[in-house]
């Protein structure tokens, strides 16, 4: 893999562009990101970082194109290198690429995966199996859920419910009970390599959103023969849409058959759990494959890994000089306003073995939210103690 990275600036935009920044320095390229935060641990992996405060919607068009504009104009060095937030936009990608060169899929391939009644019937002429799905409401609501067209992470899933009115790009499937996995793969848009398989878990601390994306950690329960049948999903998959780059493709496993649940054409979150197994970094293996070259075929034999979203339980204000444990990332700055619901930052560990990993994950996260709620409790005790002075 020969990558000029003297001459190769690259422009990550991402709801979070933490983790493709992190895994551009690991390559040696130079980085401008813009996210919704601007992290301190984002900062720290870029030469330039710009927050740009989210819409109703995601991020506001205008003001993401004037910042693009103006840190990495068209028709300079930046390549763009887009992730979660940006790839349900297809036309937000197209104006964004206008006098850049594009690393990852194009809107067209966007246009099919992101189009419930075009992926779905796609994957019944590539004989891929899939939950039972319909365009149109249930006569019977119980068992069903209503999913957006343009979901990431869950969100925004839920059950169906009679006399709903969801979004009119809704779609509804059947639930189907069993573990949810997921594949990371790299694709160059005619074949792919398998990165690894994933367990994938959702949060808890909502019930409004009970399928919302919480982690994962990189090793499942799958057989050979179900890891093979969903590595041709996504072989089918490329080849039938042209996916380049990272992807990953989501799927559910109920009695003994695995069944797609979606596609994500960008790099998921679970690149985390790998990207230190490459010398150079995952991302230099997506831009790779980006530009039609694929790393030889190989079986993950790496360390266990467990990343895990810590949401915040409450409304509070990032305090100064709290001590976040190893392990943390995406941390925002002191300071930083935080709603109950919201992610307050990632866990990411390693450990000798999937227990112990899970184990270990889960601890940092409750010192984490203790450590926040002593502070919290602390300030406002003083607080009140020197009003009543």
């Amino acid at each position: 893999m020969a990558l000029q990275k003297d001459k190769m600036e690259l422009l990550l935009i991402a709801q979070s562009a933490r983790m493709l920044a992190q895994s551009a320095a690991r390559g040696g390229f130079r980085v401008i990101a813009i996210d919704f935060h601007a992290d301190s641990d984002t900062c720290r992996h870029t030469e330039k970082c710009i927050a740009v405060a989210p819409g109703v919607e995601g991020f506001d068009e205008v003001a993401l194109l004037a910042a693009a504009g103006q840190f990495a104009p068209q028709h300079g060095q930046s390549a763009l290198i887009y992730g979660s937030g940006i790839d349900t936009r297809p036309g937000l990608v197209e104006r964004l690429a206008q006098g850049r060169k594009l690393l990852g899929n194009q809107p067209a391939s966007l246009n099919i995966i992101y189009n419930p009644p075009s992926f779905f019937t796609l994957l019944t002429q590539l004989g891929i199996p899939y939950p039972e799905t319909r365009f149109t409401p249930p006569d019977q609501t119980k068992g069903w859920l209503v999913k957006p067209s343009c979901s990431e992470g869950g969100m925004g899933v839920g059950w169906c419910a009679k006399n709903q009115q969801p979004s009119r790009d809704a779609y509804y499937q059947r639930f189907v009970r069993g573990e949810v996995y997921s594949l990371l793969f790299l694709a160059n848009g005619k074949e792919n390599r398998s990165i690894g398989f994933n367990t994938q878990w959702t949060a808890t601390h909502n019930p409004a959103q009970p399928f919302l994306f919480a982690g994962a950690i990189n090793r499942t329960d799958l057989s050979e023969a179900q890891c093979l049948a969903v590595g041709e999903y996504a072989a089918k998959i490329t080849a039938a849409t042209g996916l380049v780059g990272l992807n990953s493709l989501d799927f559910v496993l109920a009695d003994g058959v695995t069944l797609v649940l979606e596609t994500n054409p960008r790099p998921s979150a679970t690149v985390a759990l790998y990207d230190e197994d490459y010398a150079e970094g995952l991302l230099a293996w997506h831009i790779a494959a980006c530009l039609g070259e694929l790393p030889p075929t190989t079986r993950n034999t790496g360390p266990v890994r467990a990343l895990r979203i810590v949401f915040c339980p409450s409304n509070f204000t990032i305090p100064v000089g709290f001590q976040w444990p190893d392990g943390c990332a995406d941390i925002p700055n002191p300071g930083a306003m935080m709603e109950a619901g919201q992610p307050l930052c990632s866990v990411l560990v390693k450990d000798k073995n999937r227990q112990e990993a899970e184990t270990l994950v889960k601890s940092l996260e409750n010192e984490i939210l203790n450590g926040l709620h002593s502070l919290k409790t602390l300030n406002v005790g003083a607080a009140s103690a020197a009003q009543g002075e």
